[in-house]
């Protein structure tokens, strides 16, 4: 078995964008197949960090989240202490909280199951879903971008 960090489902609105990371996740652990799923999220609360840094820095310090804490680089304004420019965390590099089960669990506690984060410049916006039974799985993208529905289970 392969241990996988992230405490999310992602989804994504652009189906090359959920393309581009299946691909990057099969090549990663080389003996996966990836399917480009199709799905309804079923959410109630969600979190948008698909935001300014200073918004999100605001955000997580009314939650209490110390960052510093789970990378050891970044401090409470999202900057690496440990590079001369003190560089911030890019939006496109908030994804990284999502690895970290504490935050998860927190982003639960506050009522929240699911966040919006910002990806790459092209590939768009992805969903994290924090509660896999939010999850209604219609089908899977085929070669030719058609939907091949999800076999209903007989009961």
């Amino acid at each position: 078995t392969t241990d996988i960090k992230t405490q999310a489902v992602f989804f994504s609105t652009n189906p090359k964008s959920a393309e581009f990371f299946g691909q990057n996740r099969a090549q990663y652990f080389s003996k996966w197949t990836y399917f480009v799923h199709v799905a309804k999220l079923h959410l109630s609360n969600v979190l948008n960090l698909n935001q300014s840094i200073d918004r999100i820095i605001r955000i997580l310090e009314r939650m209490g989240f110390d960052p510093y804490k789970y990378y050891g680089i970044w401090d409470v304004h999202l900057q690496n202490t440990h590079v001369p420019s003190n560089s911030r965390m890019e939006k496109n590099e908030v994804y990284q909280l999502l690895d970290e089960p504490d935050f998860v669990q927190m982003l639960k506690k506050a009522g929240y199951d699911g966040v919006i984060i910002k990806e790459g410049k092209r590939l768009g916006f992805s969903m994290a879903v924090l509660d896999p039974s939010k999850i209604e799985l219609i089908g899977y993208l085929n070669n030719k971008n058609e939907i091949t529905p999800v076999p209903i289970p007989v009961k």
